[in-house]
């Protein structure tokens, strides 16, 4: 019975790996699972929005309500993401969002990852690390954190499945902020400091 089950769920996972893999196919597919979840959790955003200093445009950058207004931070797209994306590629992908992150003064998140994960697996650290856990563990000091879907709870792209991860914690989750990772690290020299996110207020 145990073999047959763990079968089961090989099958099952092995579909969901192949619907990942097609919803995240190309830039436009890609496009379109963040566009998908930005309606439902209905944040207000900006596409292509042009980084100053840079001469180039971050795929999204959003307006989230947060307390009594609201916060800003960016998410840049990219195709295909998985935790078999090169380690070379991701961290090519790390240099492009934290200069876009330094610039906007705001944090930035690579994705979509659509894959089987908990948590903890986006930040789990030691000697053997995955190469999407580098990717947030190193990424976070220059304020650039992972937007993923895990599908190990549910085939769909949903608020319900949904983790922004940064610097060893969750950003954003089950719906709410994480009021210890709604900040910024901002180093100068050897001095490190994190630095509440500002909060804007609607003008009356």
């Amino acid at each position: 019975m145990a073999q047959v089950m763990a079968t089961a769920r090989e099958y099952y996972l092995r579909g969901c790996k192949n619907w990942a893999g097609k919803i995240t196919e190309t830039e436009a597919s890609a496009t379109e699972v963040i566009l998908d979840f930005l309606y439902q959790v209905q944040w207000d955003f900006r596409q292509e929005y042009p980084v100053k200093n840079t001469g180039k445009y971050i795929d999204f950058f959003v307006k989230a309500p947060y307390e009594d207004g609201y916060i800003f931070f960016g998410i840049e797209c990219k195709k295909q993401l998985s935790y078999n994306t090169n380690a070379t590629e991701l961290a090519g992908y790390v240099e492009q969002a934290g200069a876009y992150a330094r610039e906007l003064k705001a944090p930035v998140f690579i994705g979509p990852l659509v894959d089987s994960f908990n948590l903890s697996e986006l930040y789990v650290g030691g000697p053997e690390i995955s190469s999407i856990a580098a990717t947030t563990i190193f990424g976070g000091r220059f304020n650039v954190g992972v937007m993923g879907f895990s599908y190990r709870y549910l085939r769909t792209i949903s608020p319900d499945n949904a983790i922004f991860a940064l610097r060893g914690n969750a950003f954003w989750k089950d719906g709410k902020f994480n009021p210890n990772r709604v900040n910024i690290v901002t180093t100068i020299g050897s001095k490190k400091t994190r630095m509440p996110l500002k909060i804007y207020k609607e003008k009356s």
